[in-house]
């Protein structure tokens, strides 16, 4: 019997294309210790983000549903906002480990899994601009905010992946991989490689990540906020 194919998540618009076919067939995921606990800590820090636009009077809806039927896309925004010019602004939070921070910080550019999320909530709802808010889990909070126009070349990109994952899994296939640096810390890997040992000589031949279509430069992006506090 063939598997029911669900909607595509949004936070896996810059995911391998393979992994995200895996999700929409319904496959299961290893999930272990340190994750459920990086989950249950990036919870814990959204509630308080939450709070934090609630109390700045800009919040206009927390986990605002996005969904586009023609897509076959559904999920929430973290939030819409108020900018001060009254353009509507989508919101997307989220918390990585110090070590993580300090990367994104020196690069000047956020993770695209990040990056592609918001750009696929923009071409659902075609708002002028998304915010990308980046917190540090440490004590002392370290911030970065990036800010994403609409119309980008990236929107382009995430509607091209969206589409190639769901044509594989309507078919009940899965996509050829795509191997890269990511692979490493992969909680499906095994539907991917025989052992260990396998996947690791896989990602030292093919260490950077060649998705298709190719990824765009993110041009476009650029930071608006840095802060500590």
């Amino acid at each position: 019997m063939a598997r029911k194919v669900r909607s595509f998540p949004p936070h896996l618009a810059g995911s391998c294309l393979r992994y995200a076919a895996m999700d929409l067939l319904g496959f299961g995921r290893r999930i272990d210790a340190d994750a459920r606990a990086r989950m249950a800590a990036g919870s814990a820090w959204h509630k308080t983000f939450m709070q934090e636009l609630a109390a700045g009077g800009t919040l206009l809806a927390a986990e605002a549903p996005m969904r586009d039927p023609g897509m076959g896309v559904s999920g929430r925004a973290d939030a819409l906002i108020r900018a001060p010019s009254g353009e509507v602004t989508v919101v997307e939070y989220k918390t990585v480990h110090p070590d993580r921070f300090a990367d994104i910080t020196a690069a000047r550019n956020p993770p695209i899994g990040f990056v592609a999320q918001l750009a696929l909530y923009l071409e659902i709802t075609h708002y002028p601009s998304g915010r990308l808010v980046i917190d540090s889990r440490e004590a002392i909070r370290r911030r970065l905010q990036f800010s994403l126009p609409w119309p980008n070349d990236l929107g382009v990109w995430v509607r091209e992946r969206v589409a190639r994952t769901r044509s594989f899994a309507e078919d009940g296939k899965l996509p050829p991989r795509e191997v890269g640096a990511h692979c490493l810390h992969c909680d499906r890997w095994e539907r991917c490689y025989k052992s260990v040992e396998d996947r690791q000589a896989a990602v030292a031949e093919e260490p950077v990540w060649a998705p298709w279509p190719p990824l765009p430069p993110v041009e476009a992006l650029r930071v608006v906020g840095e802060d500590v506090s």
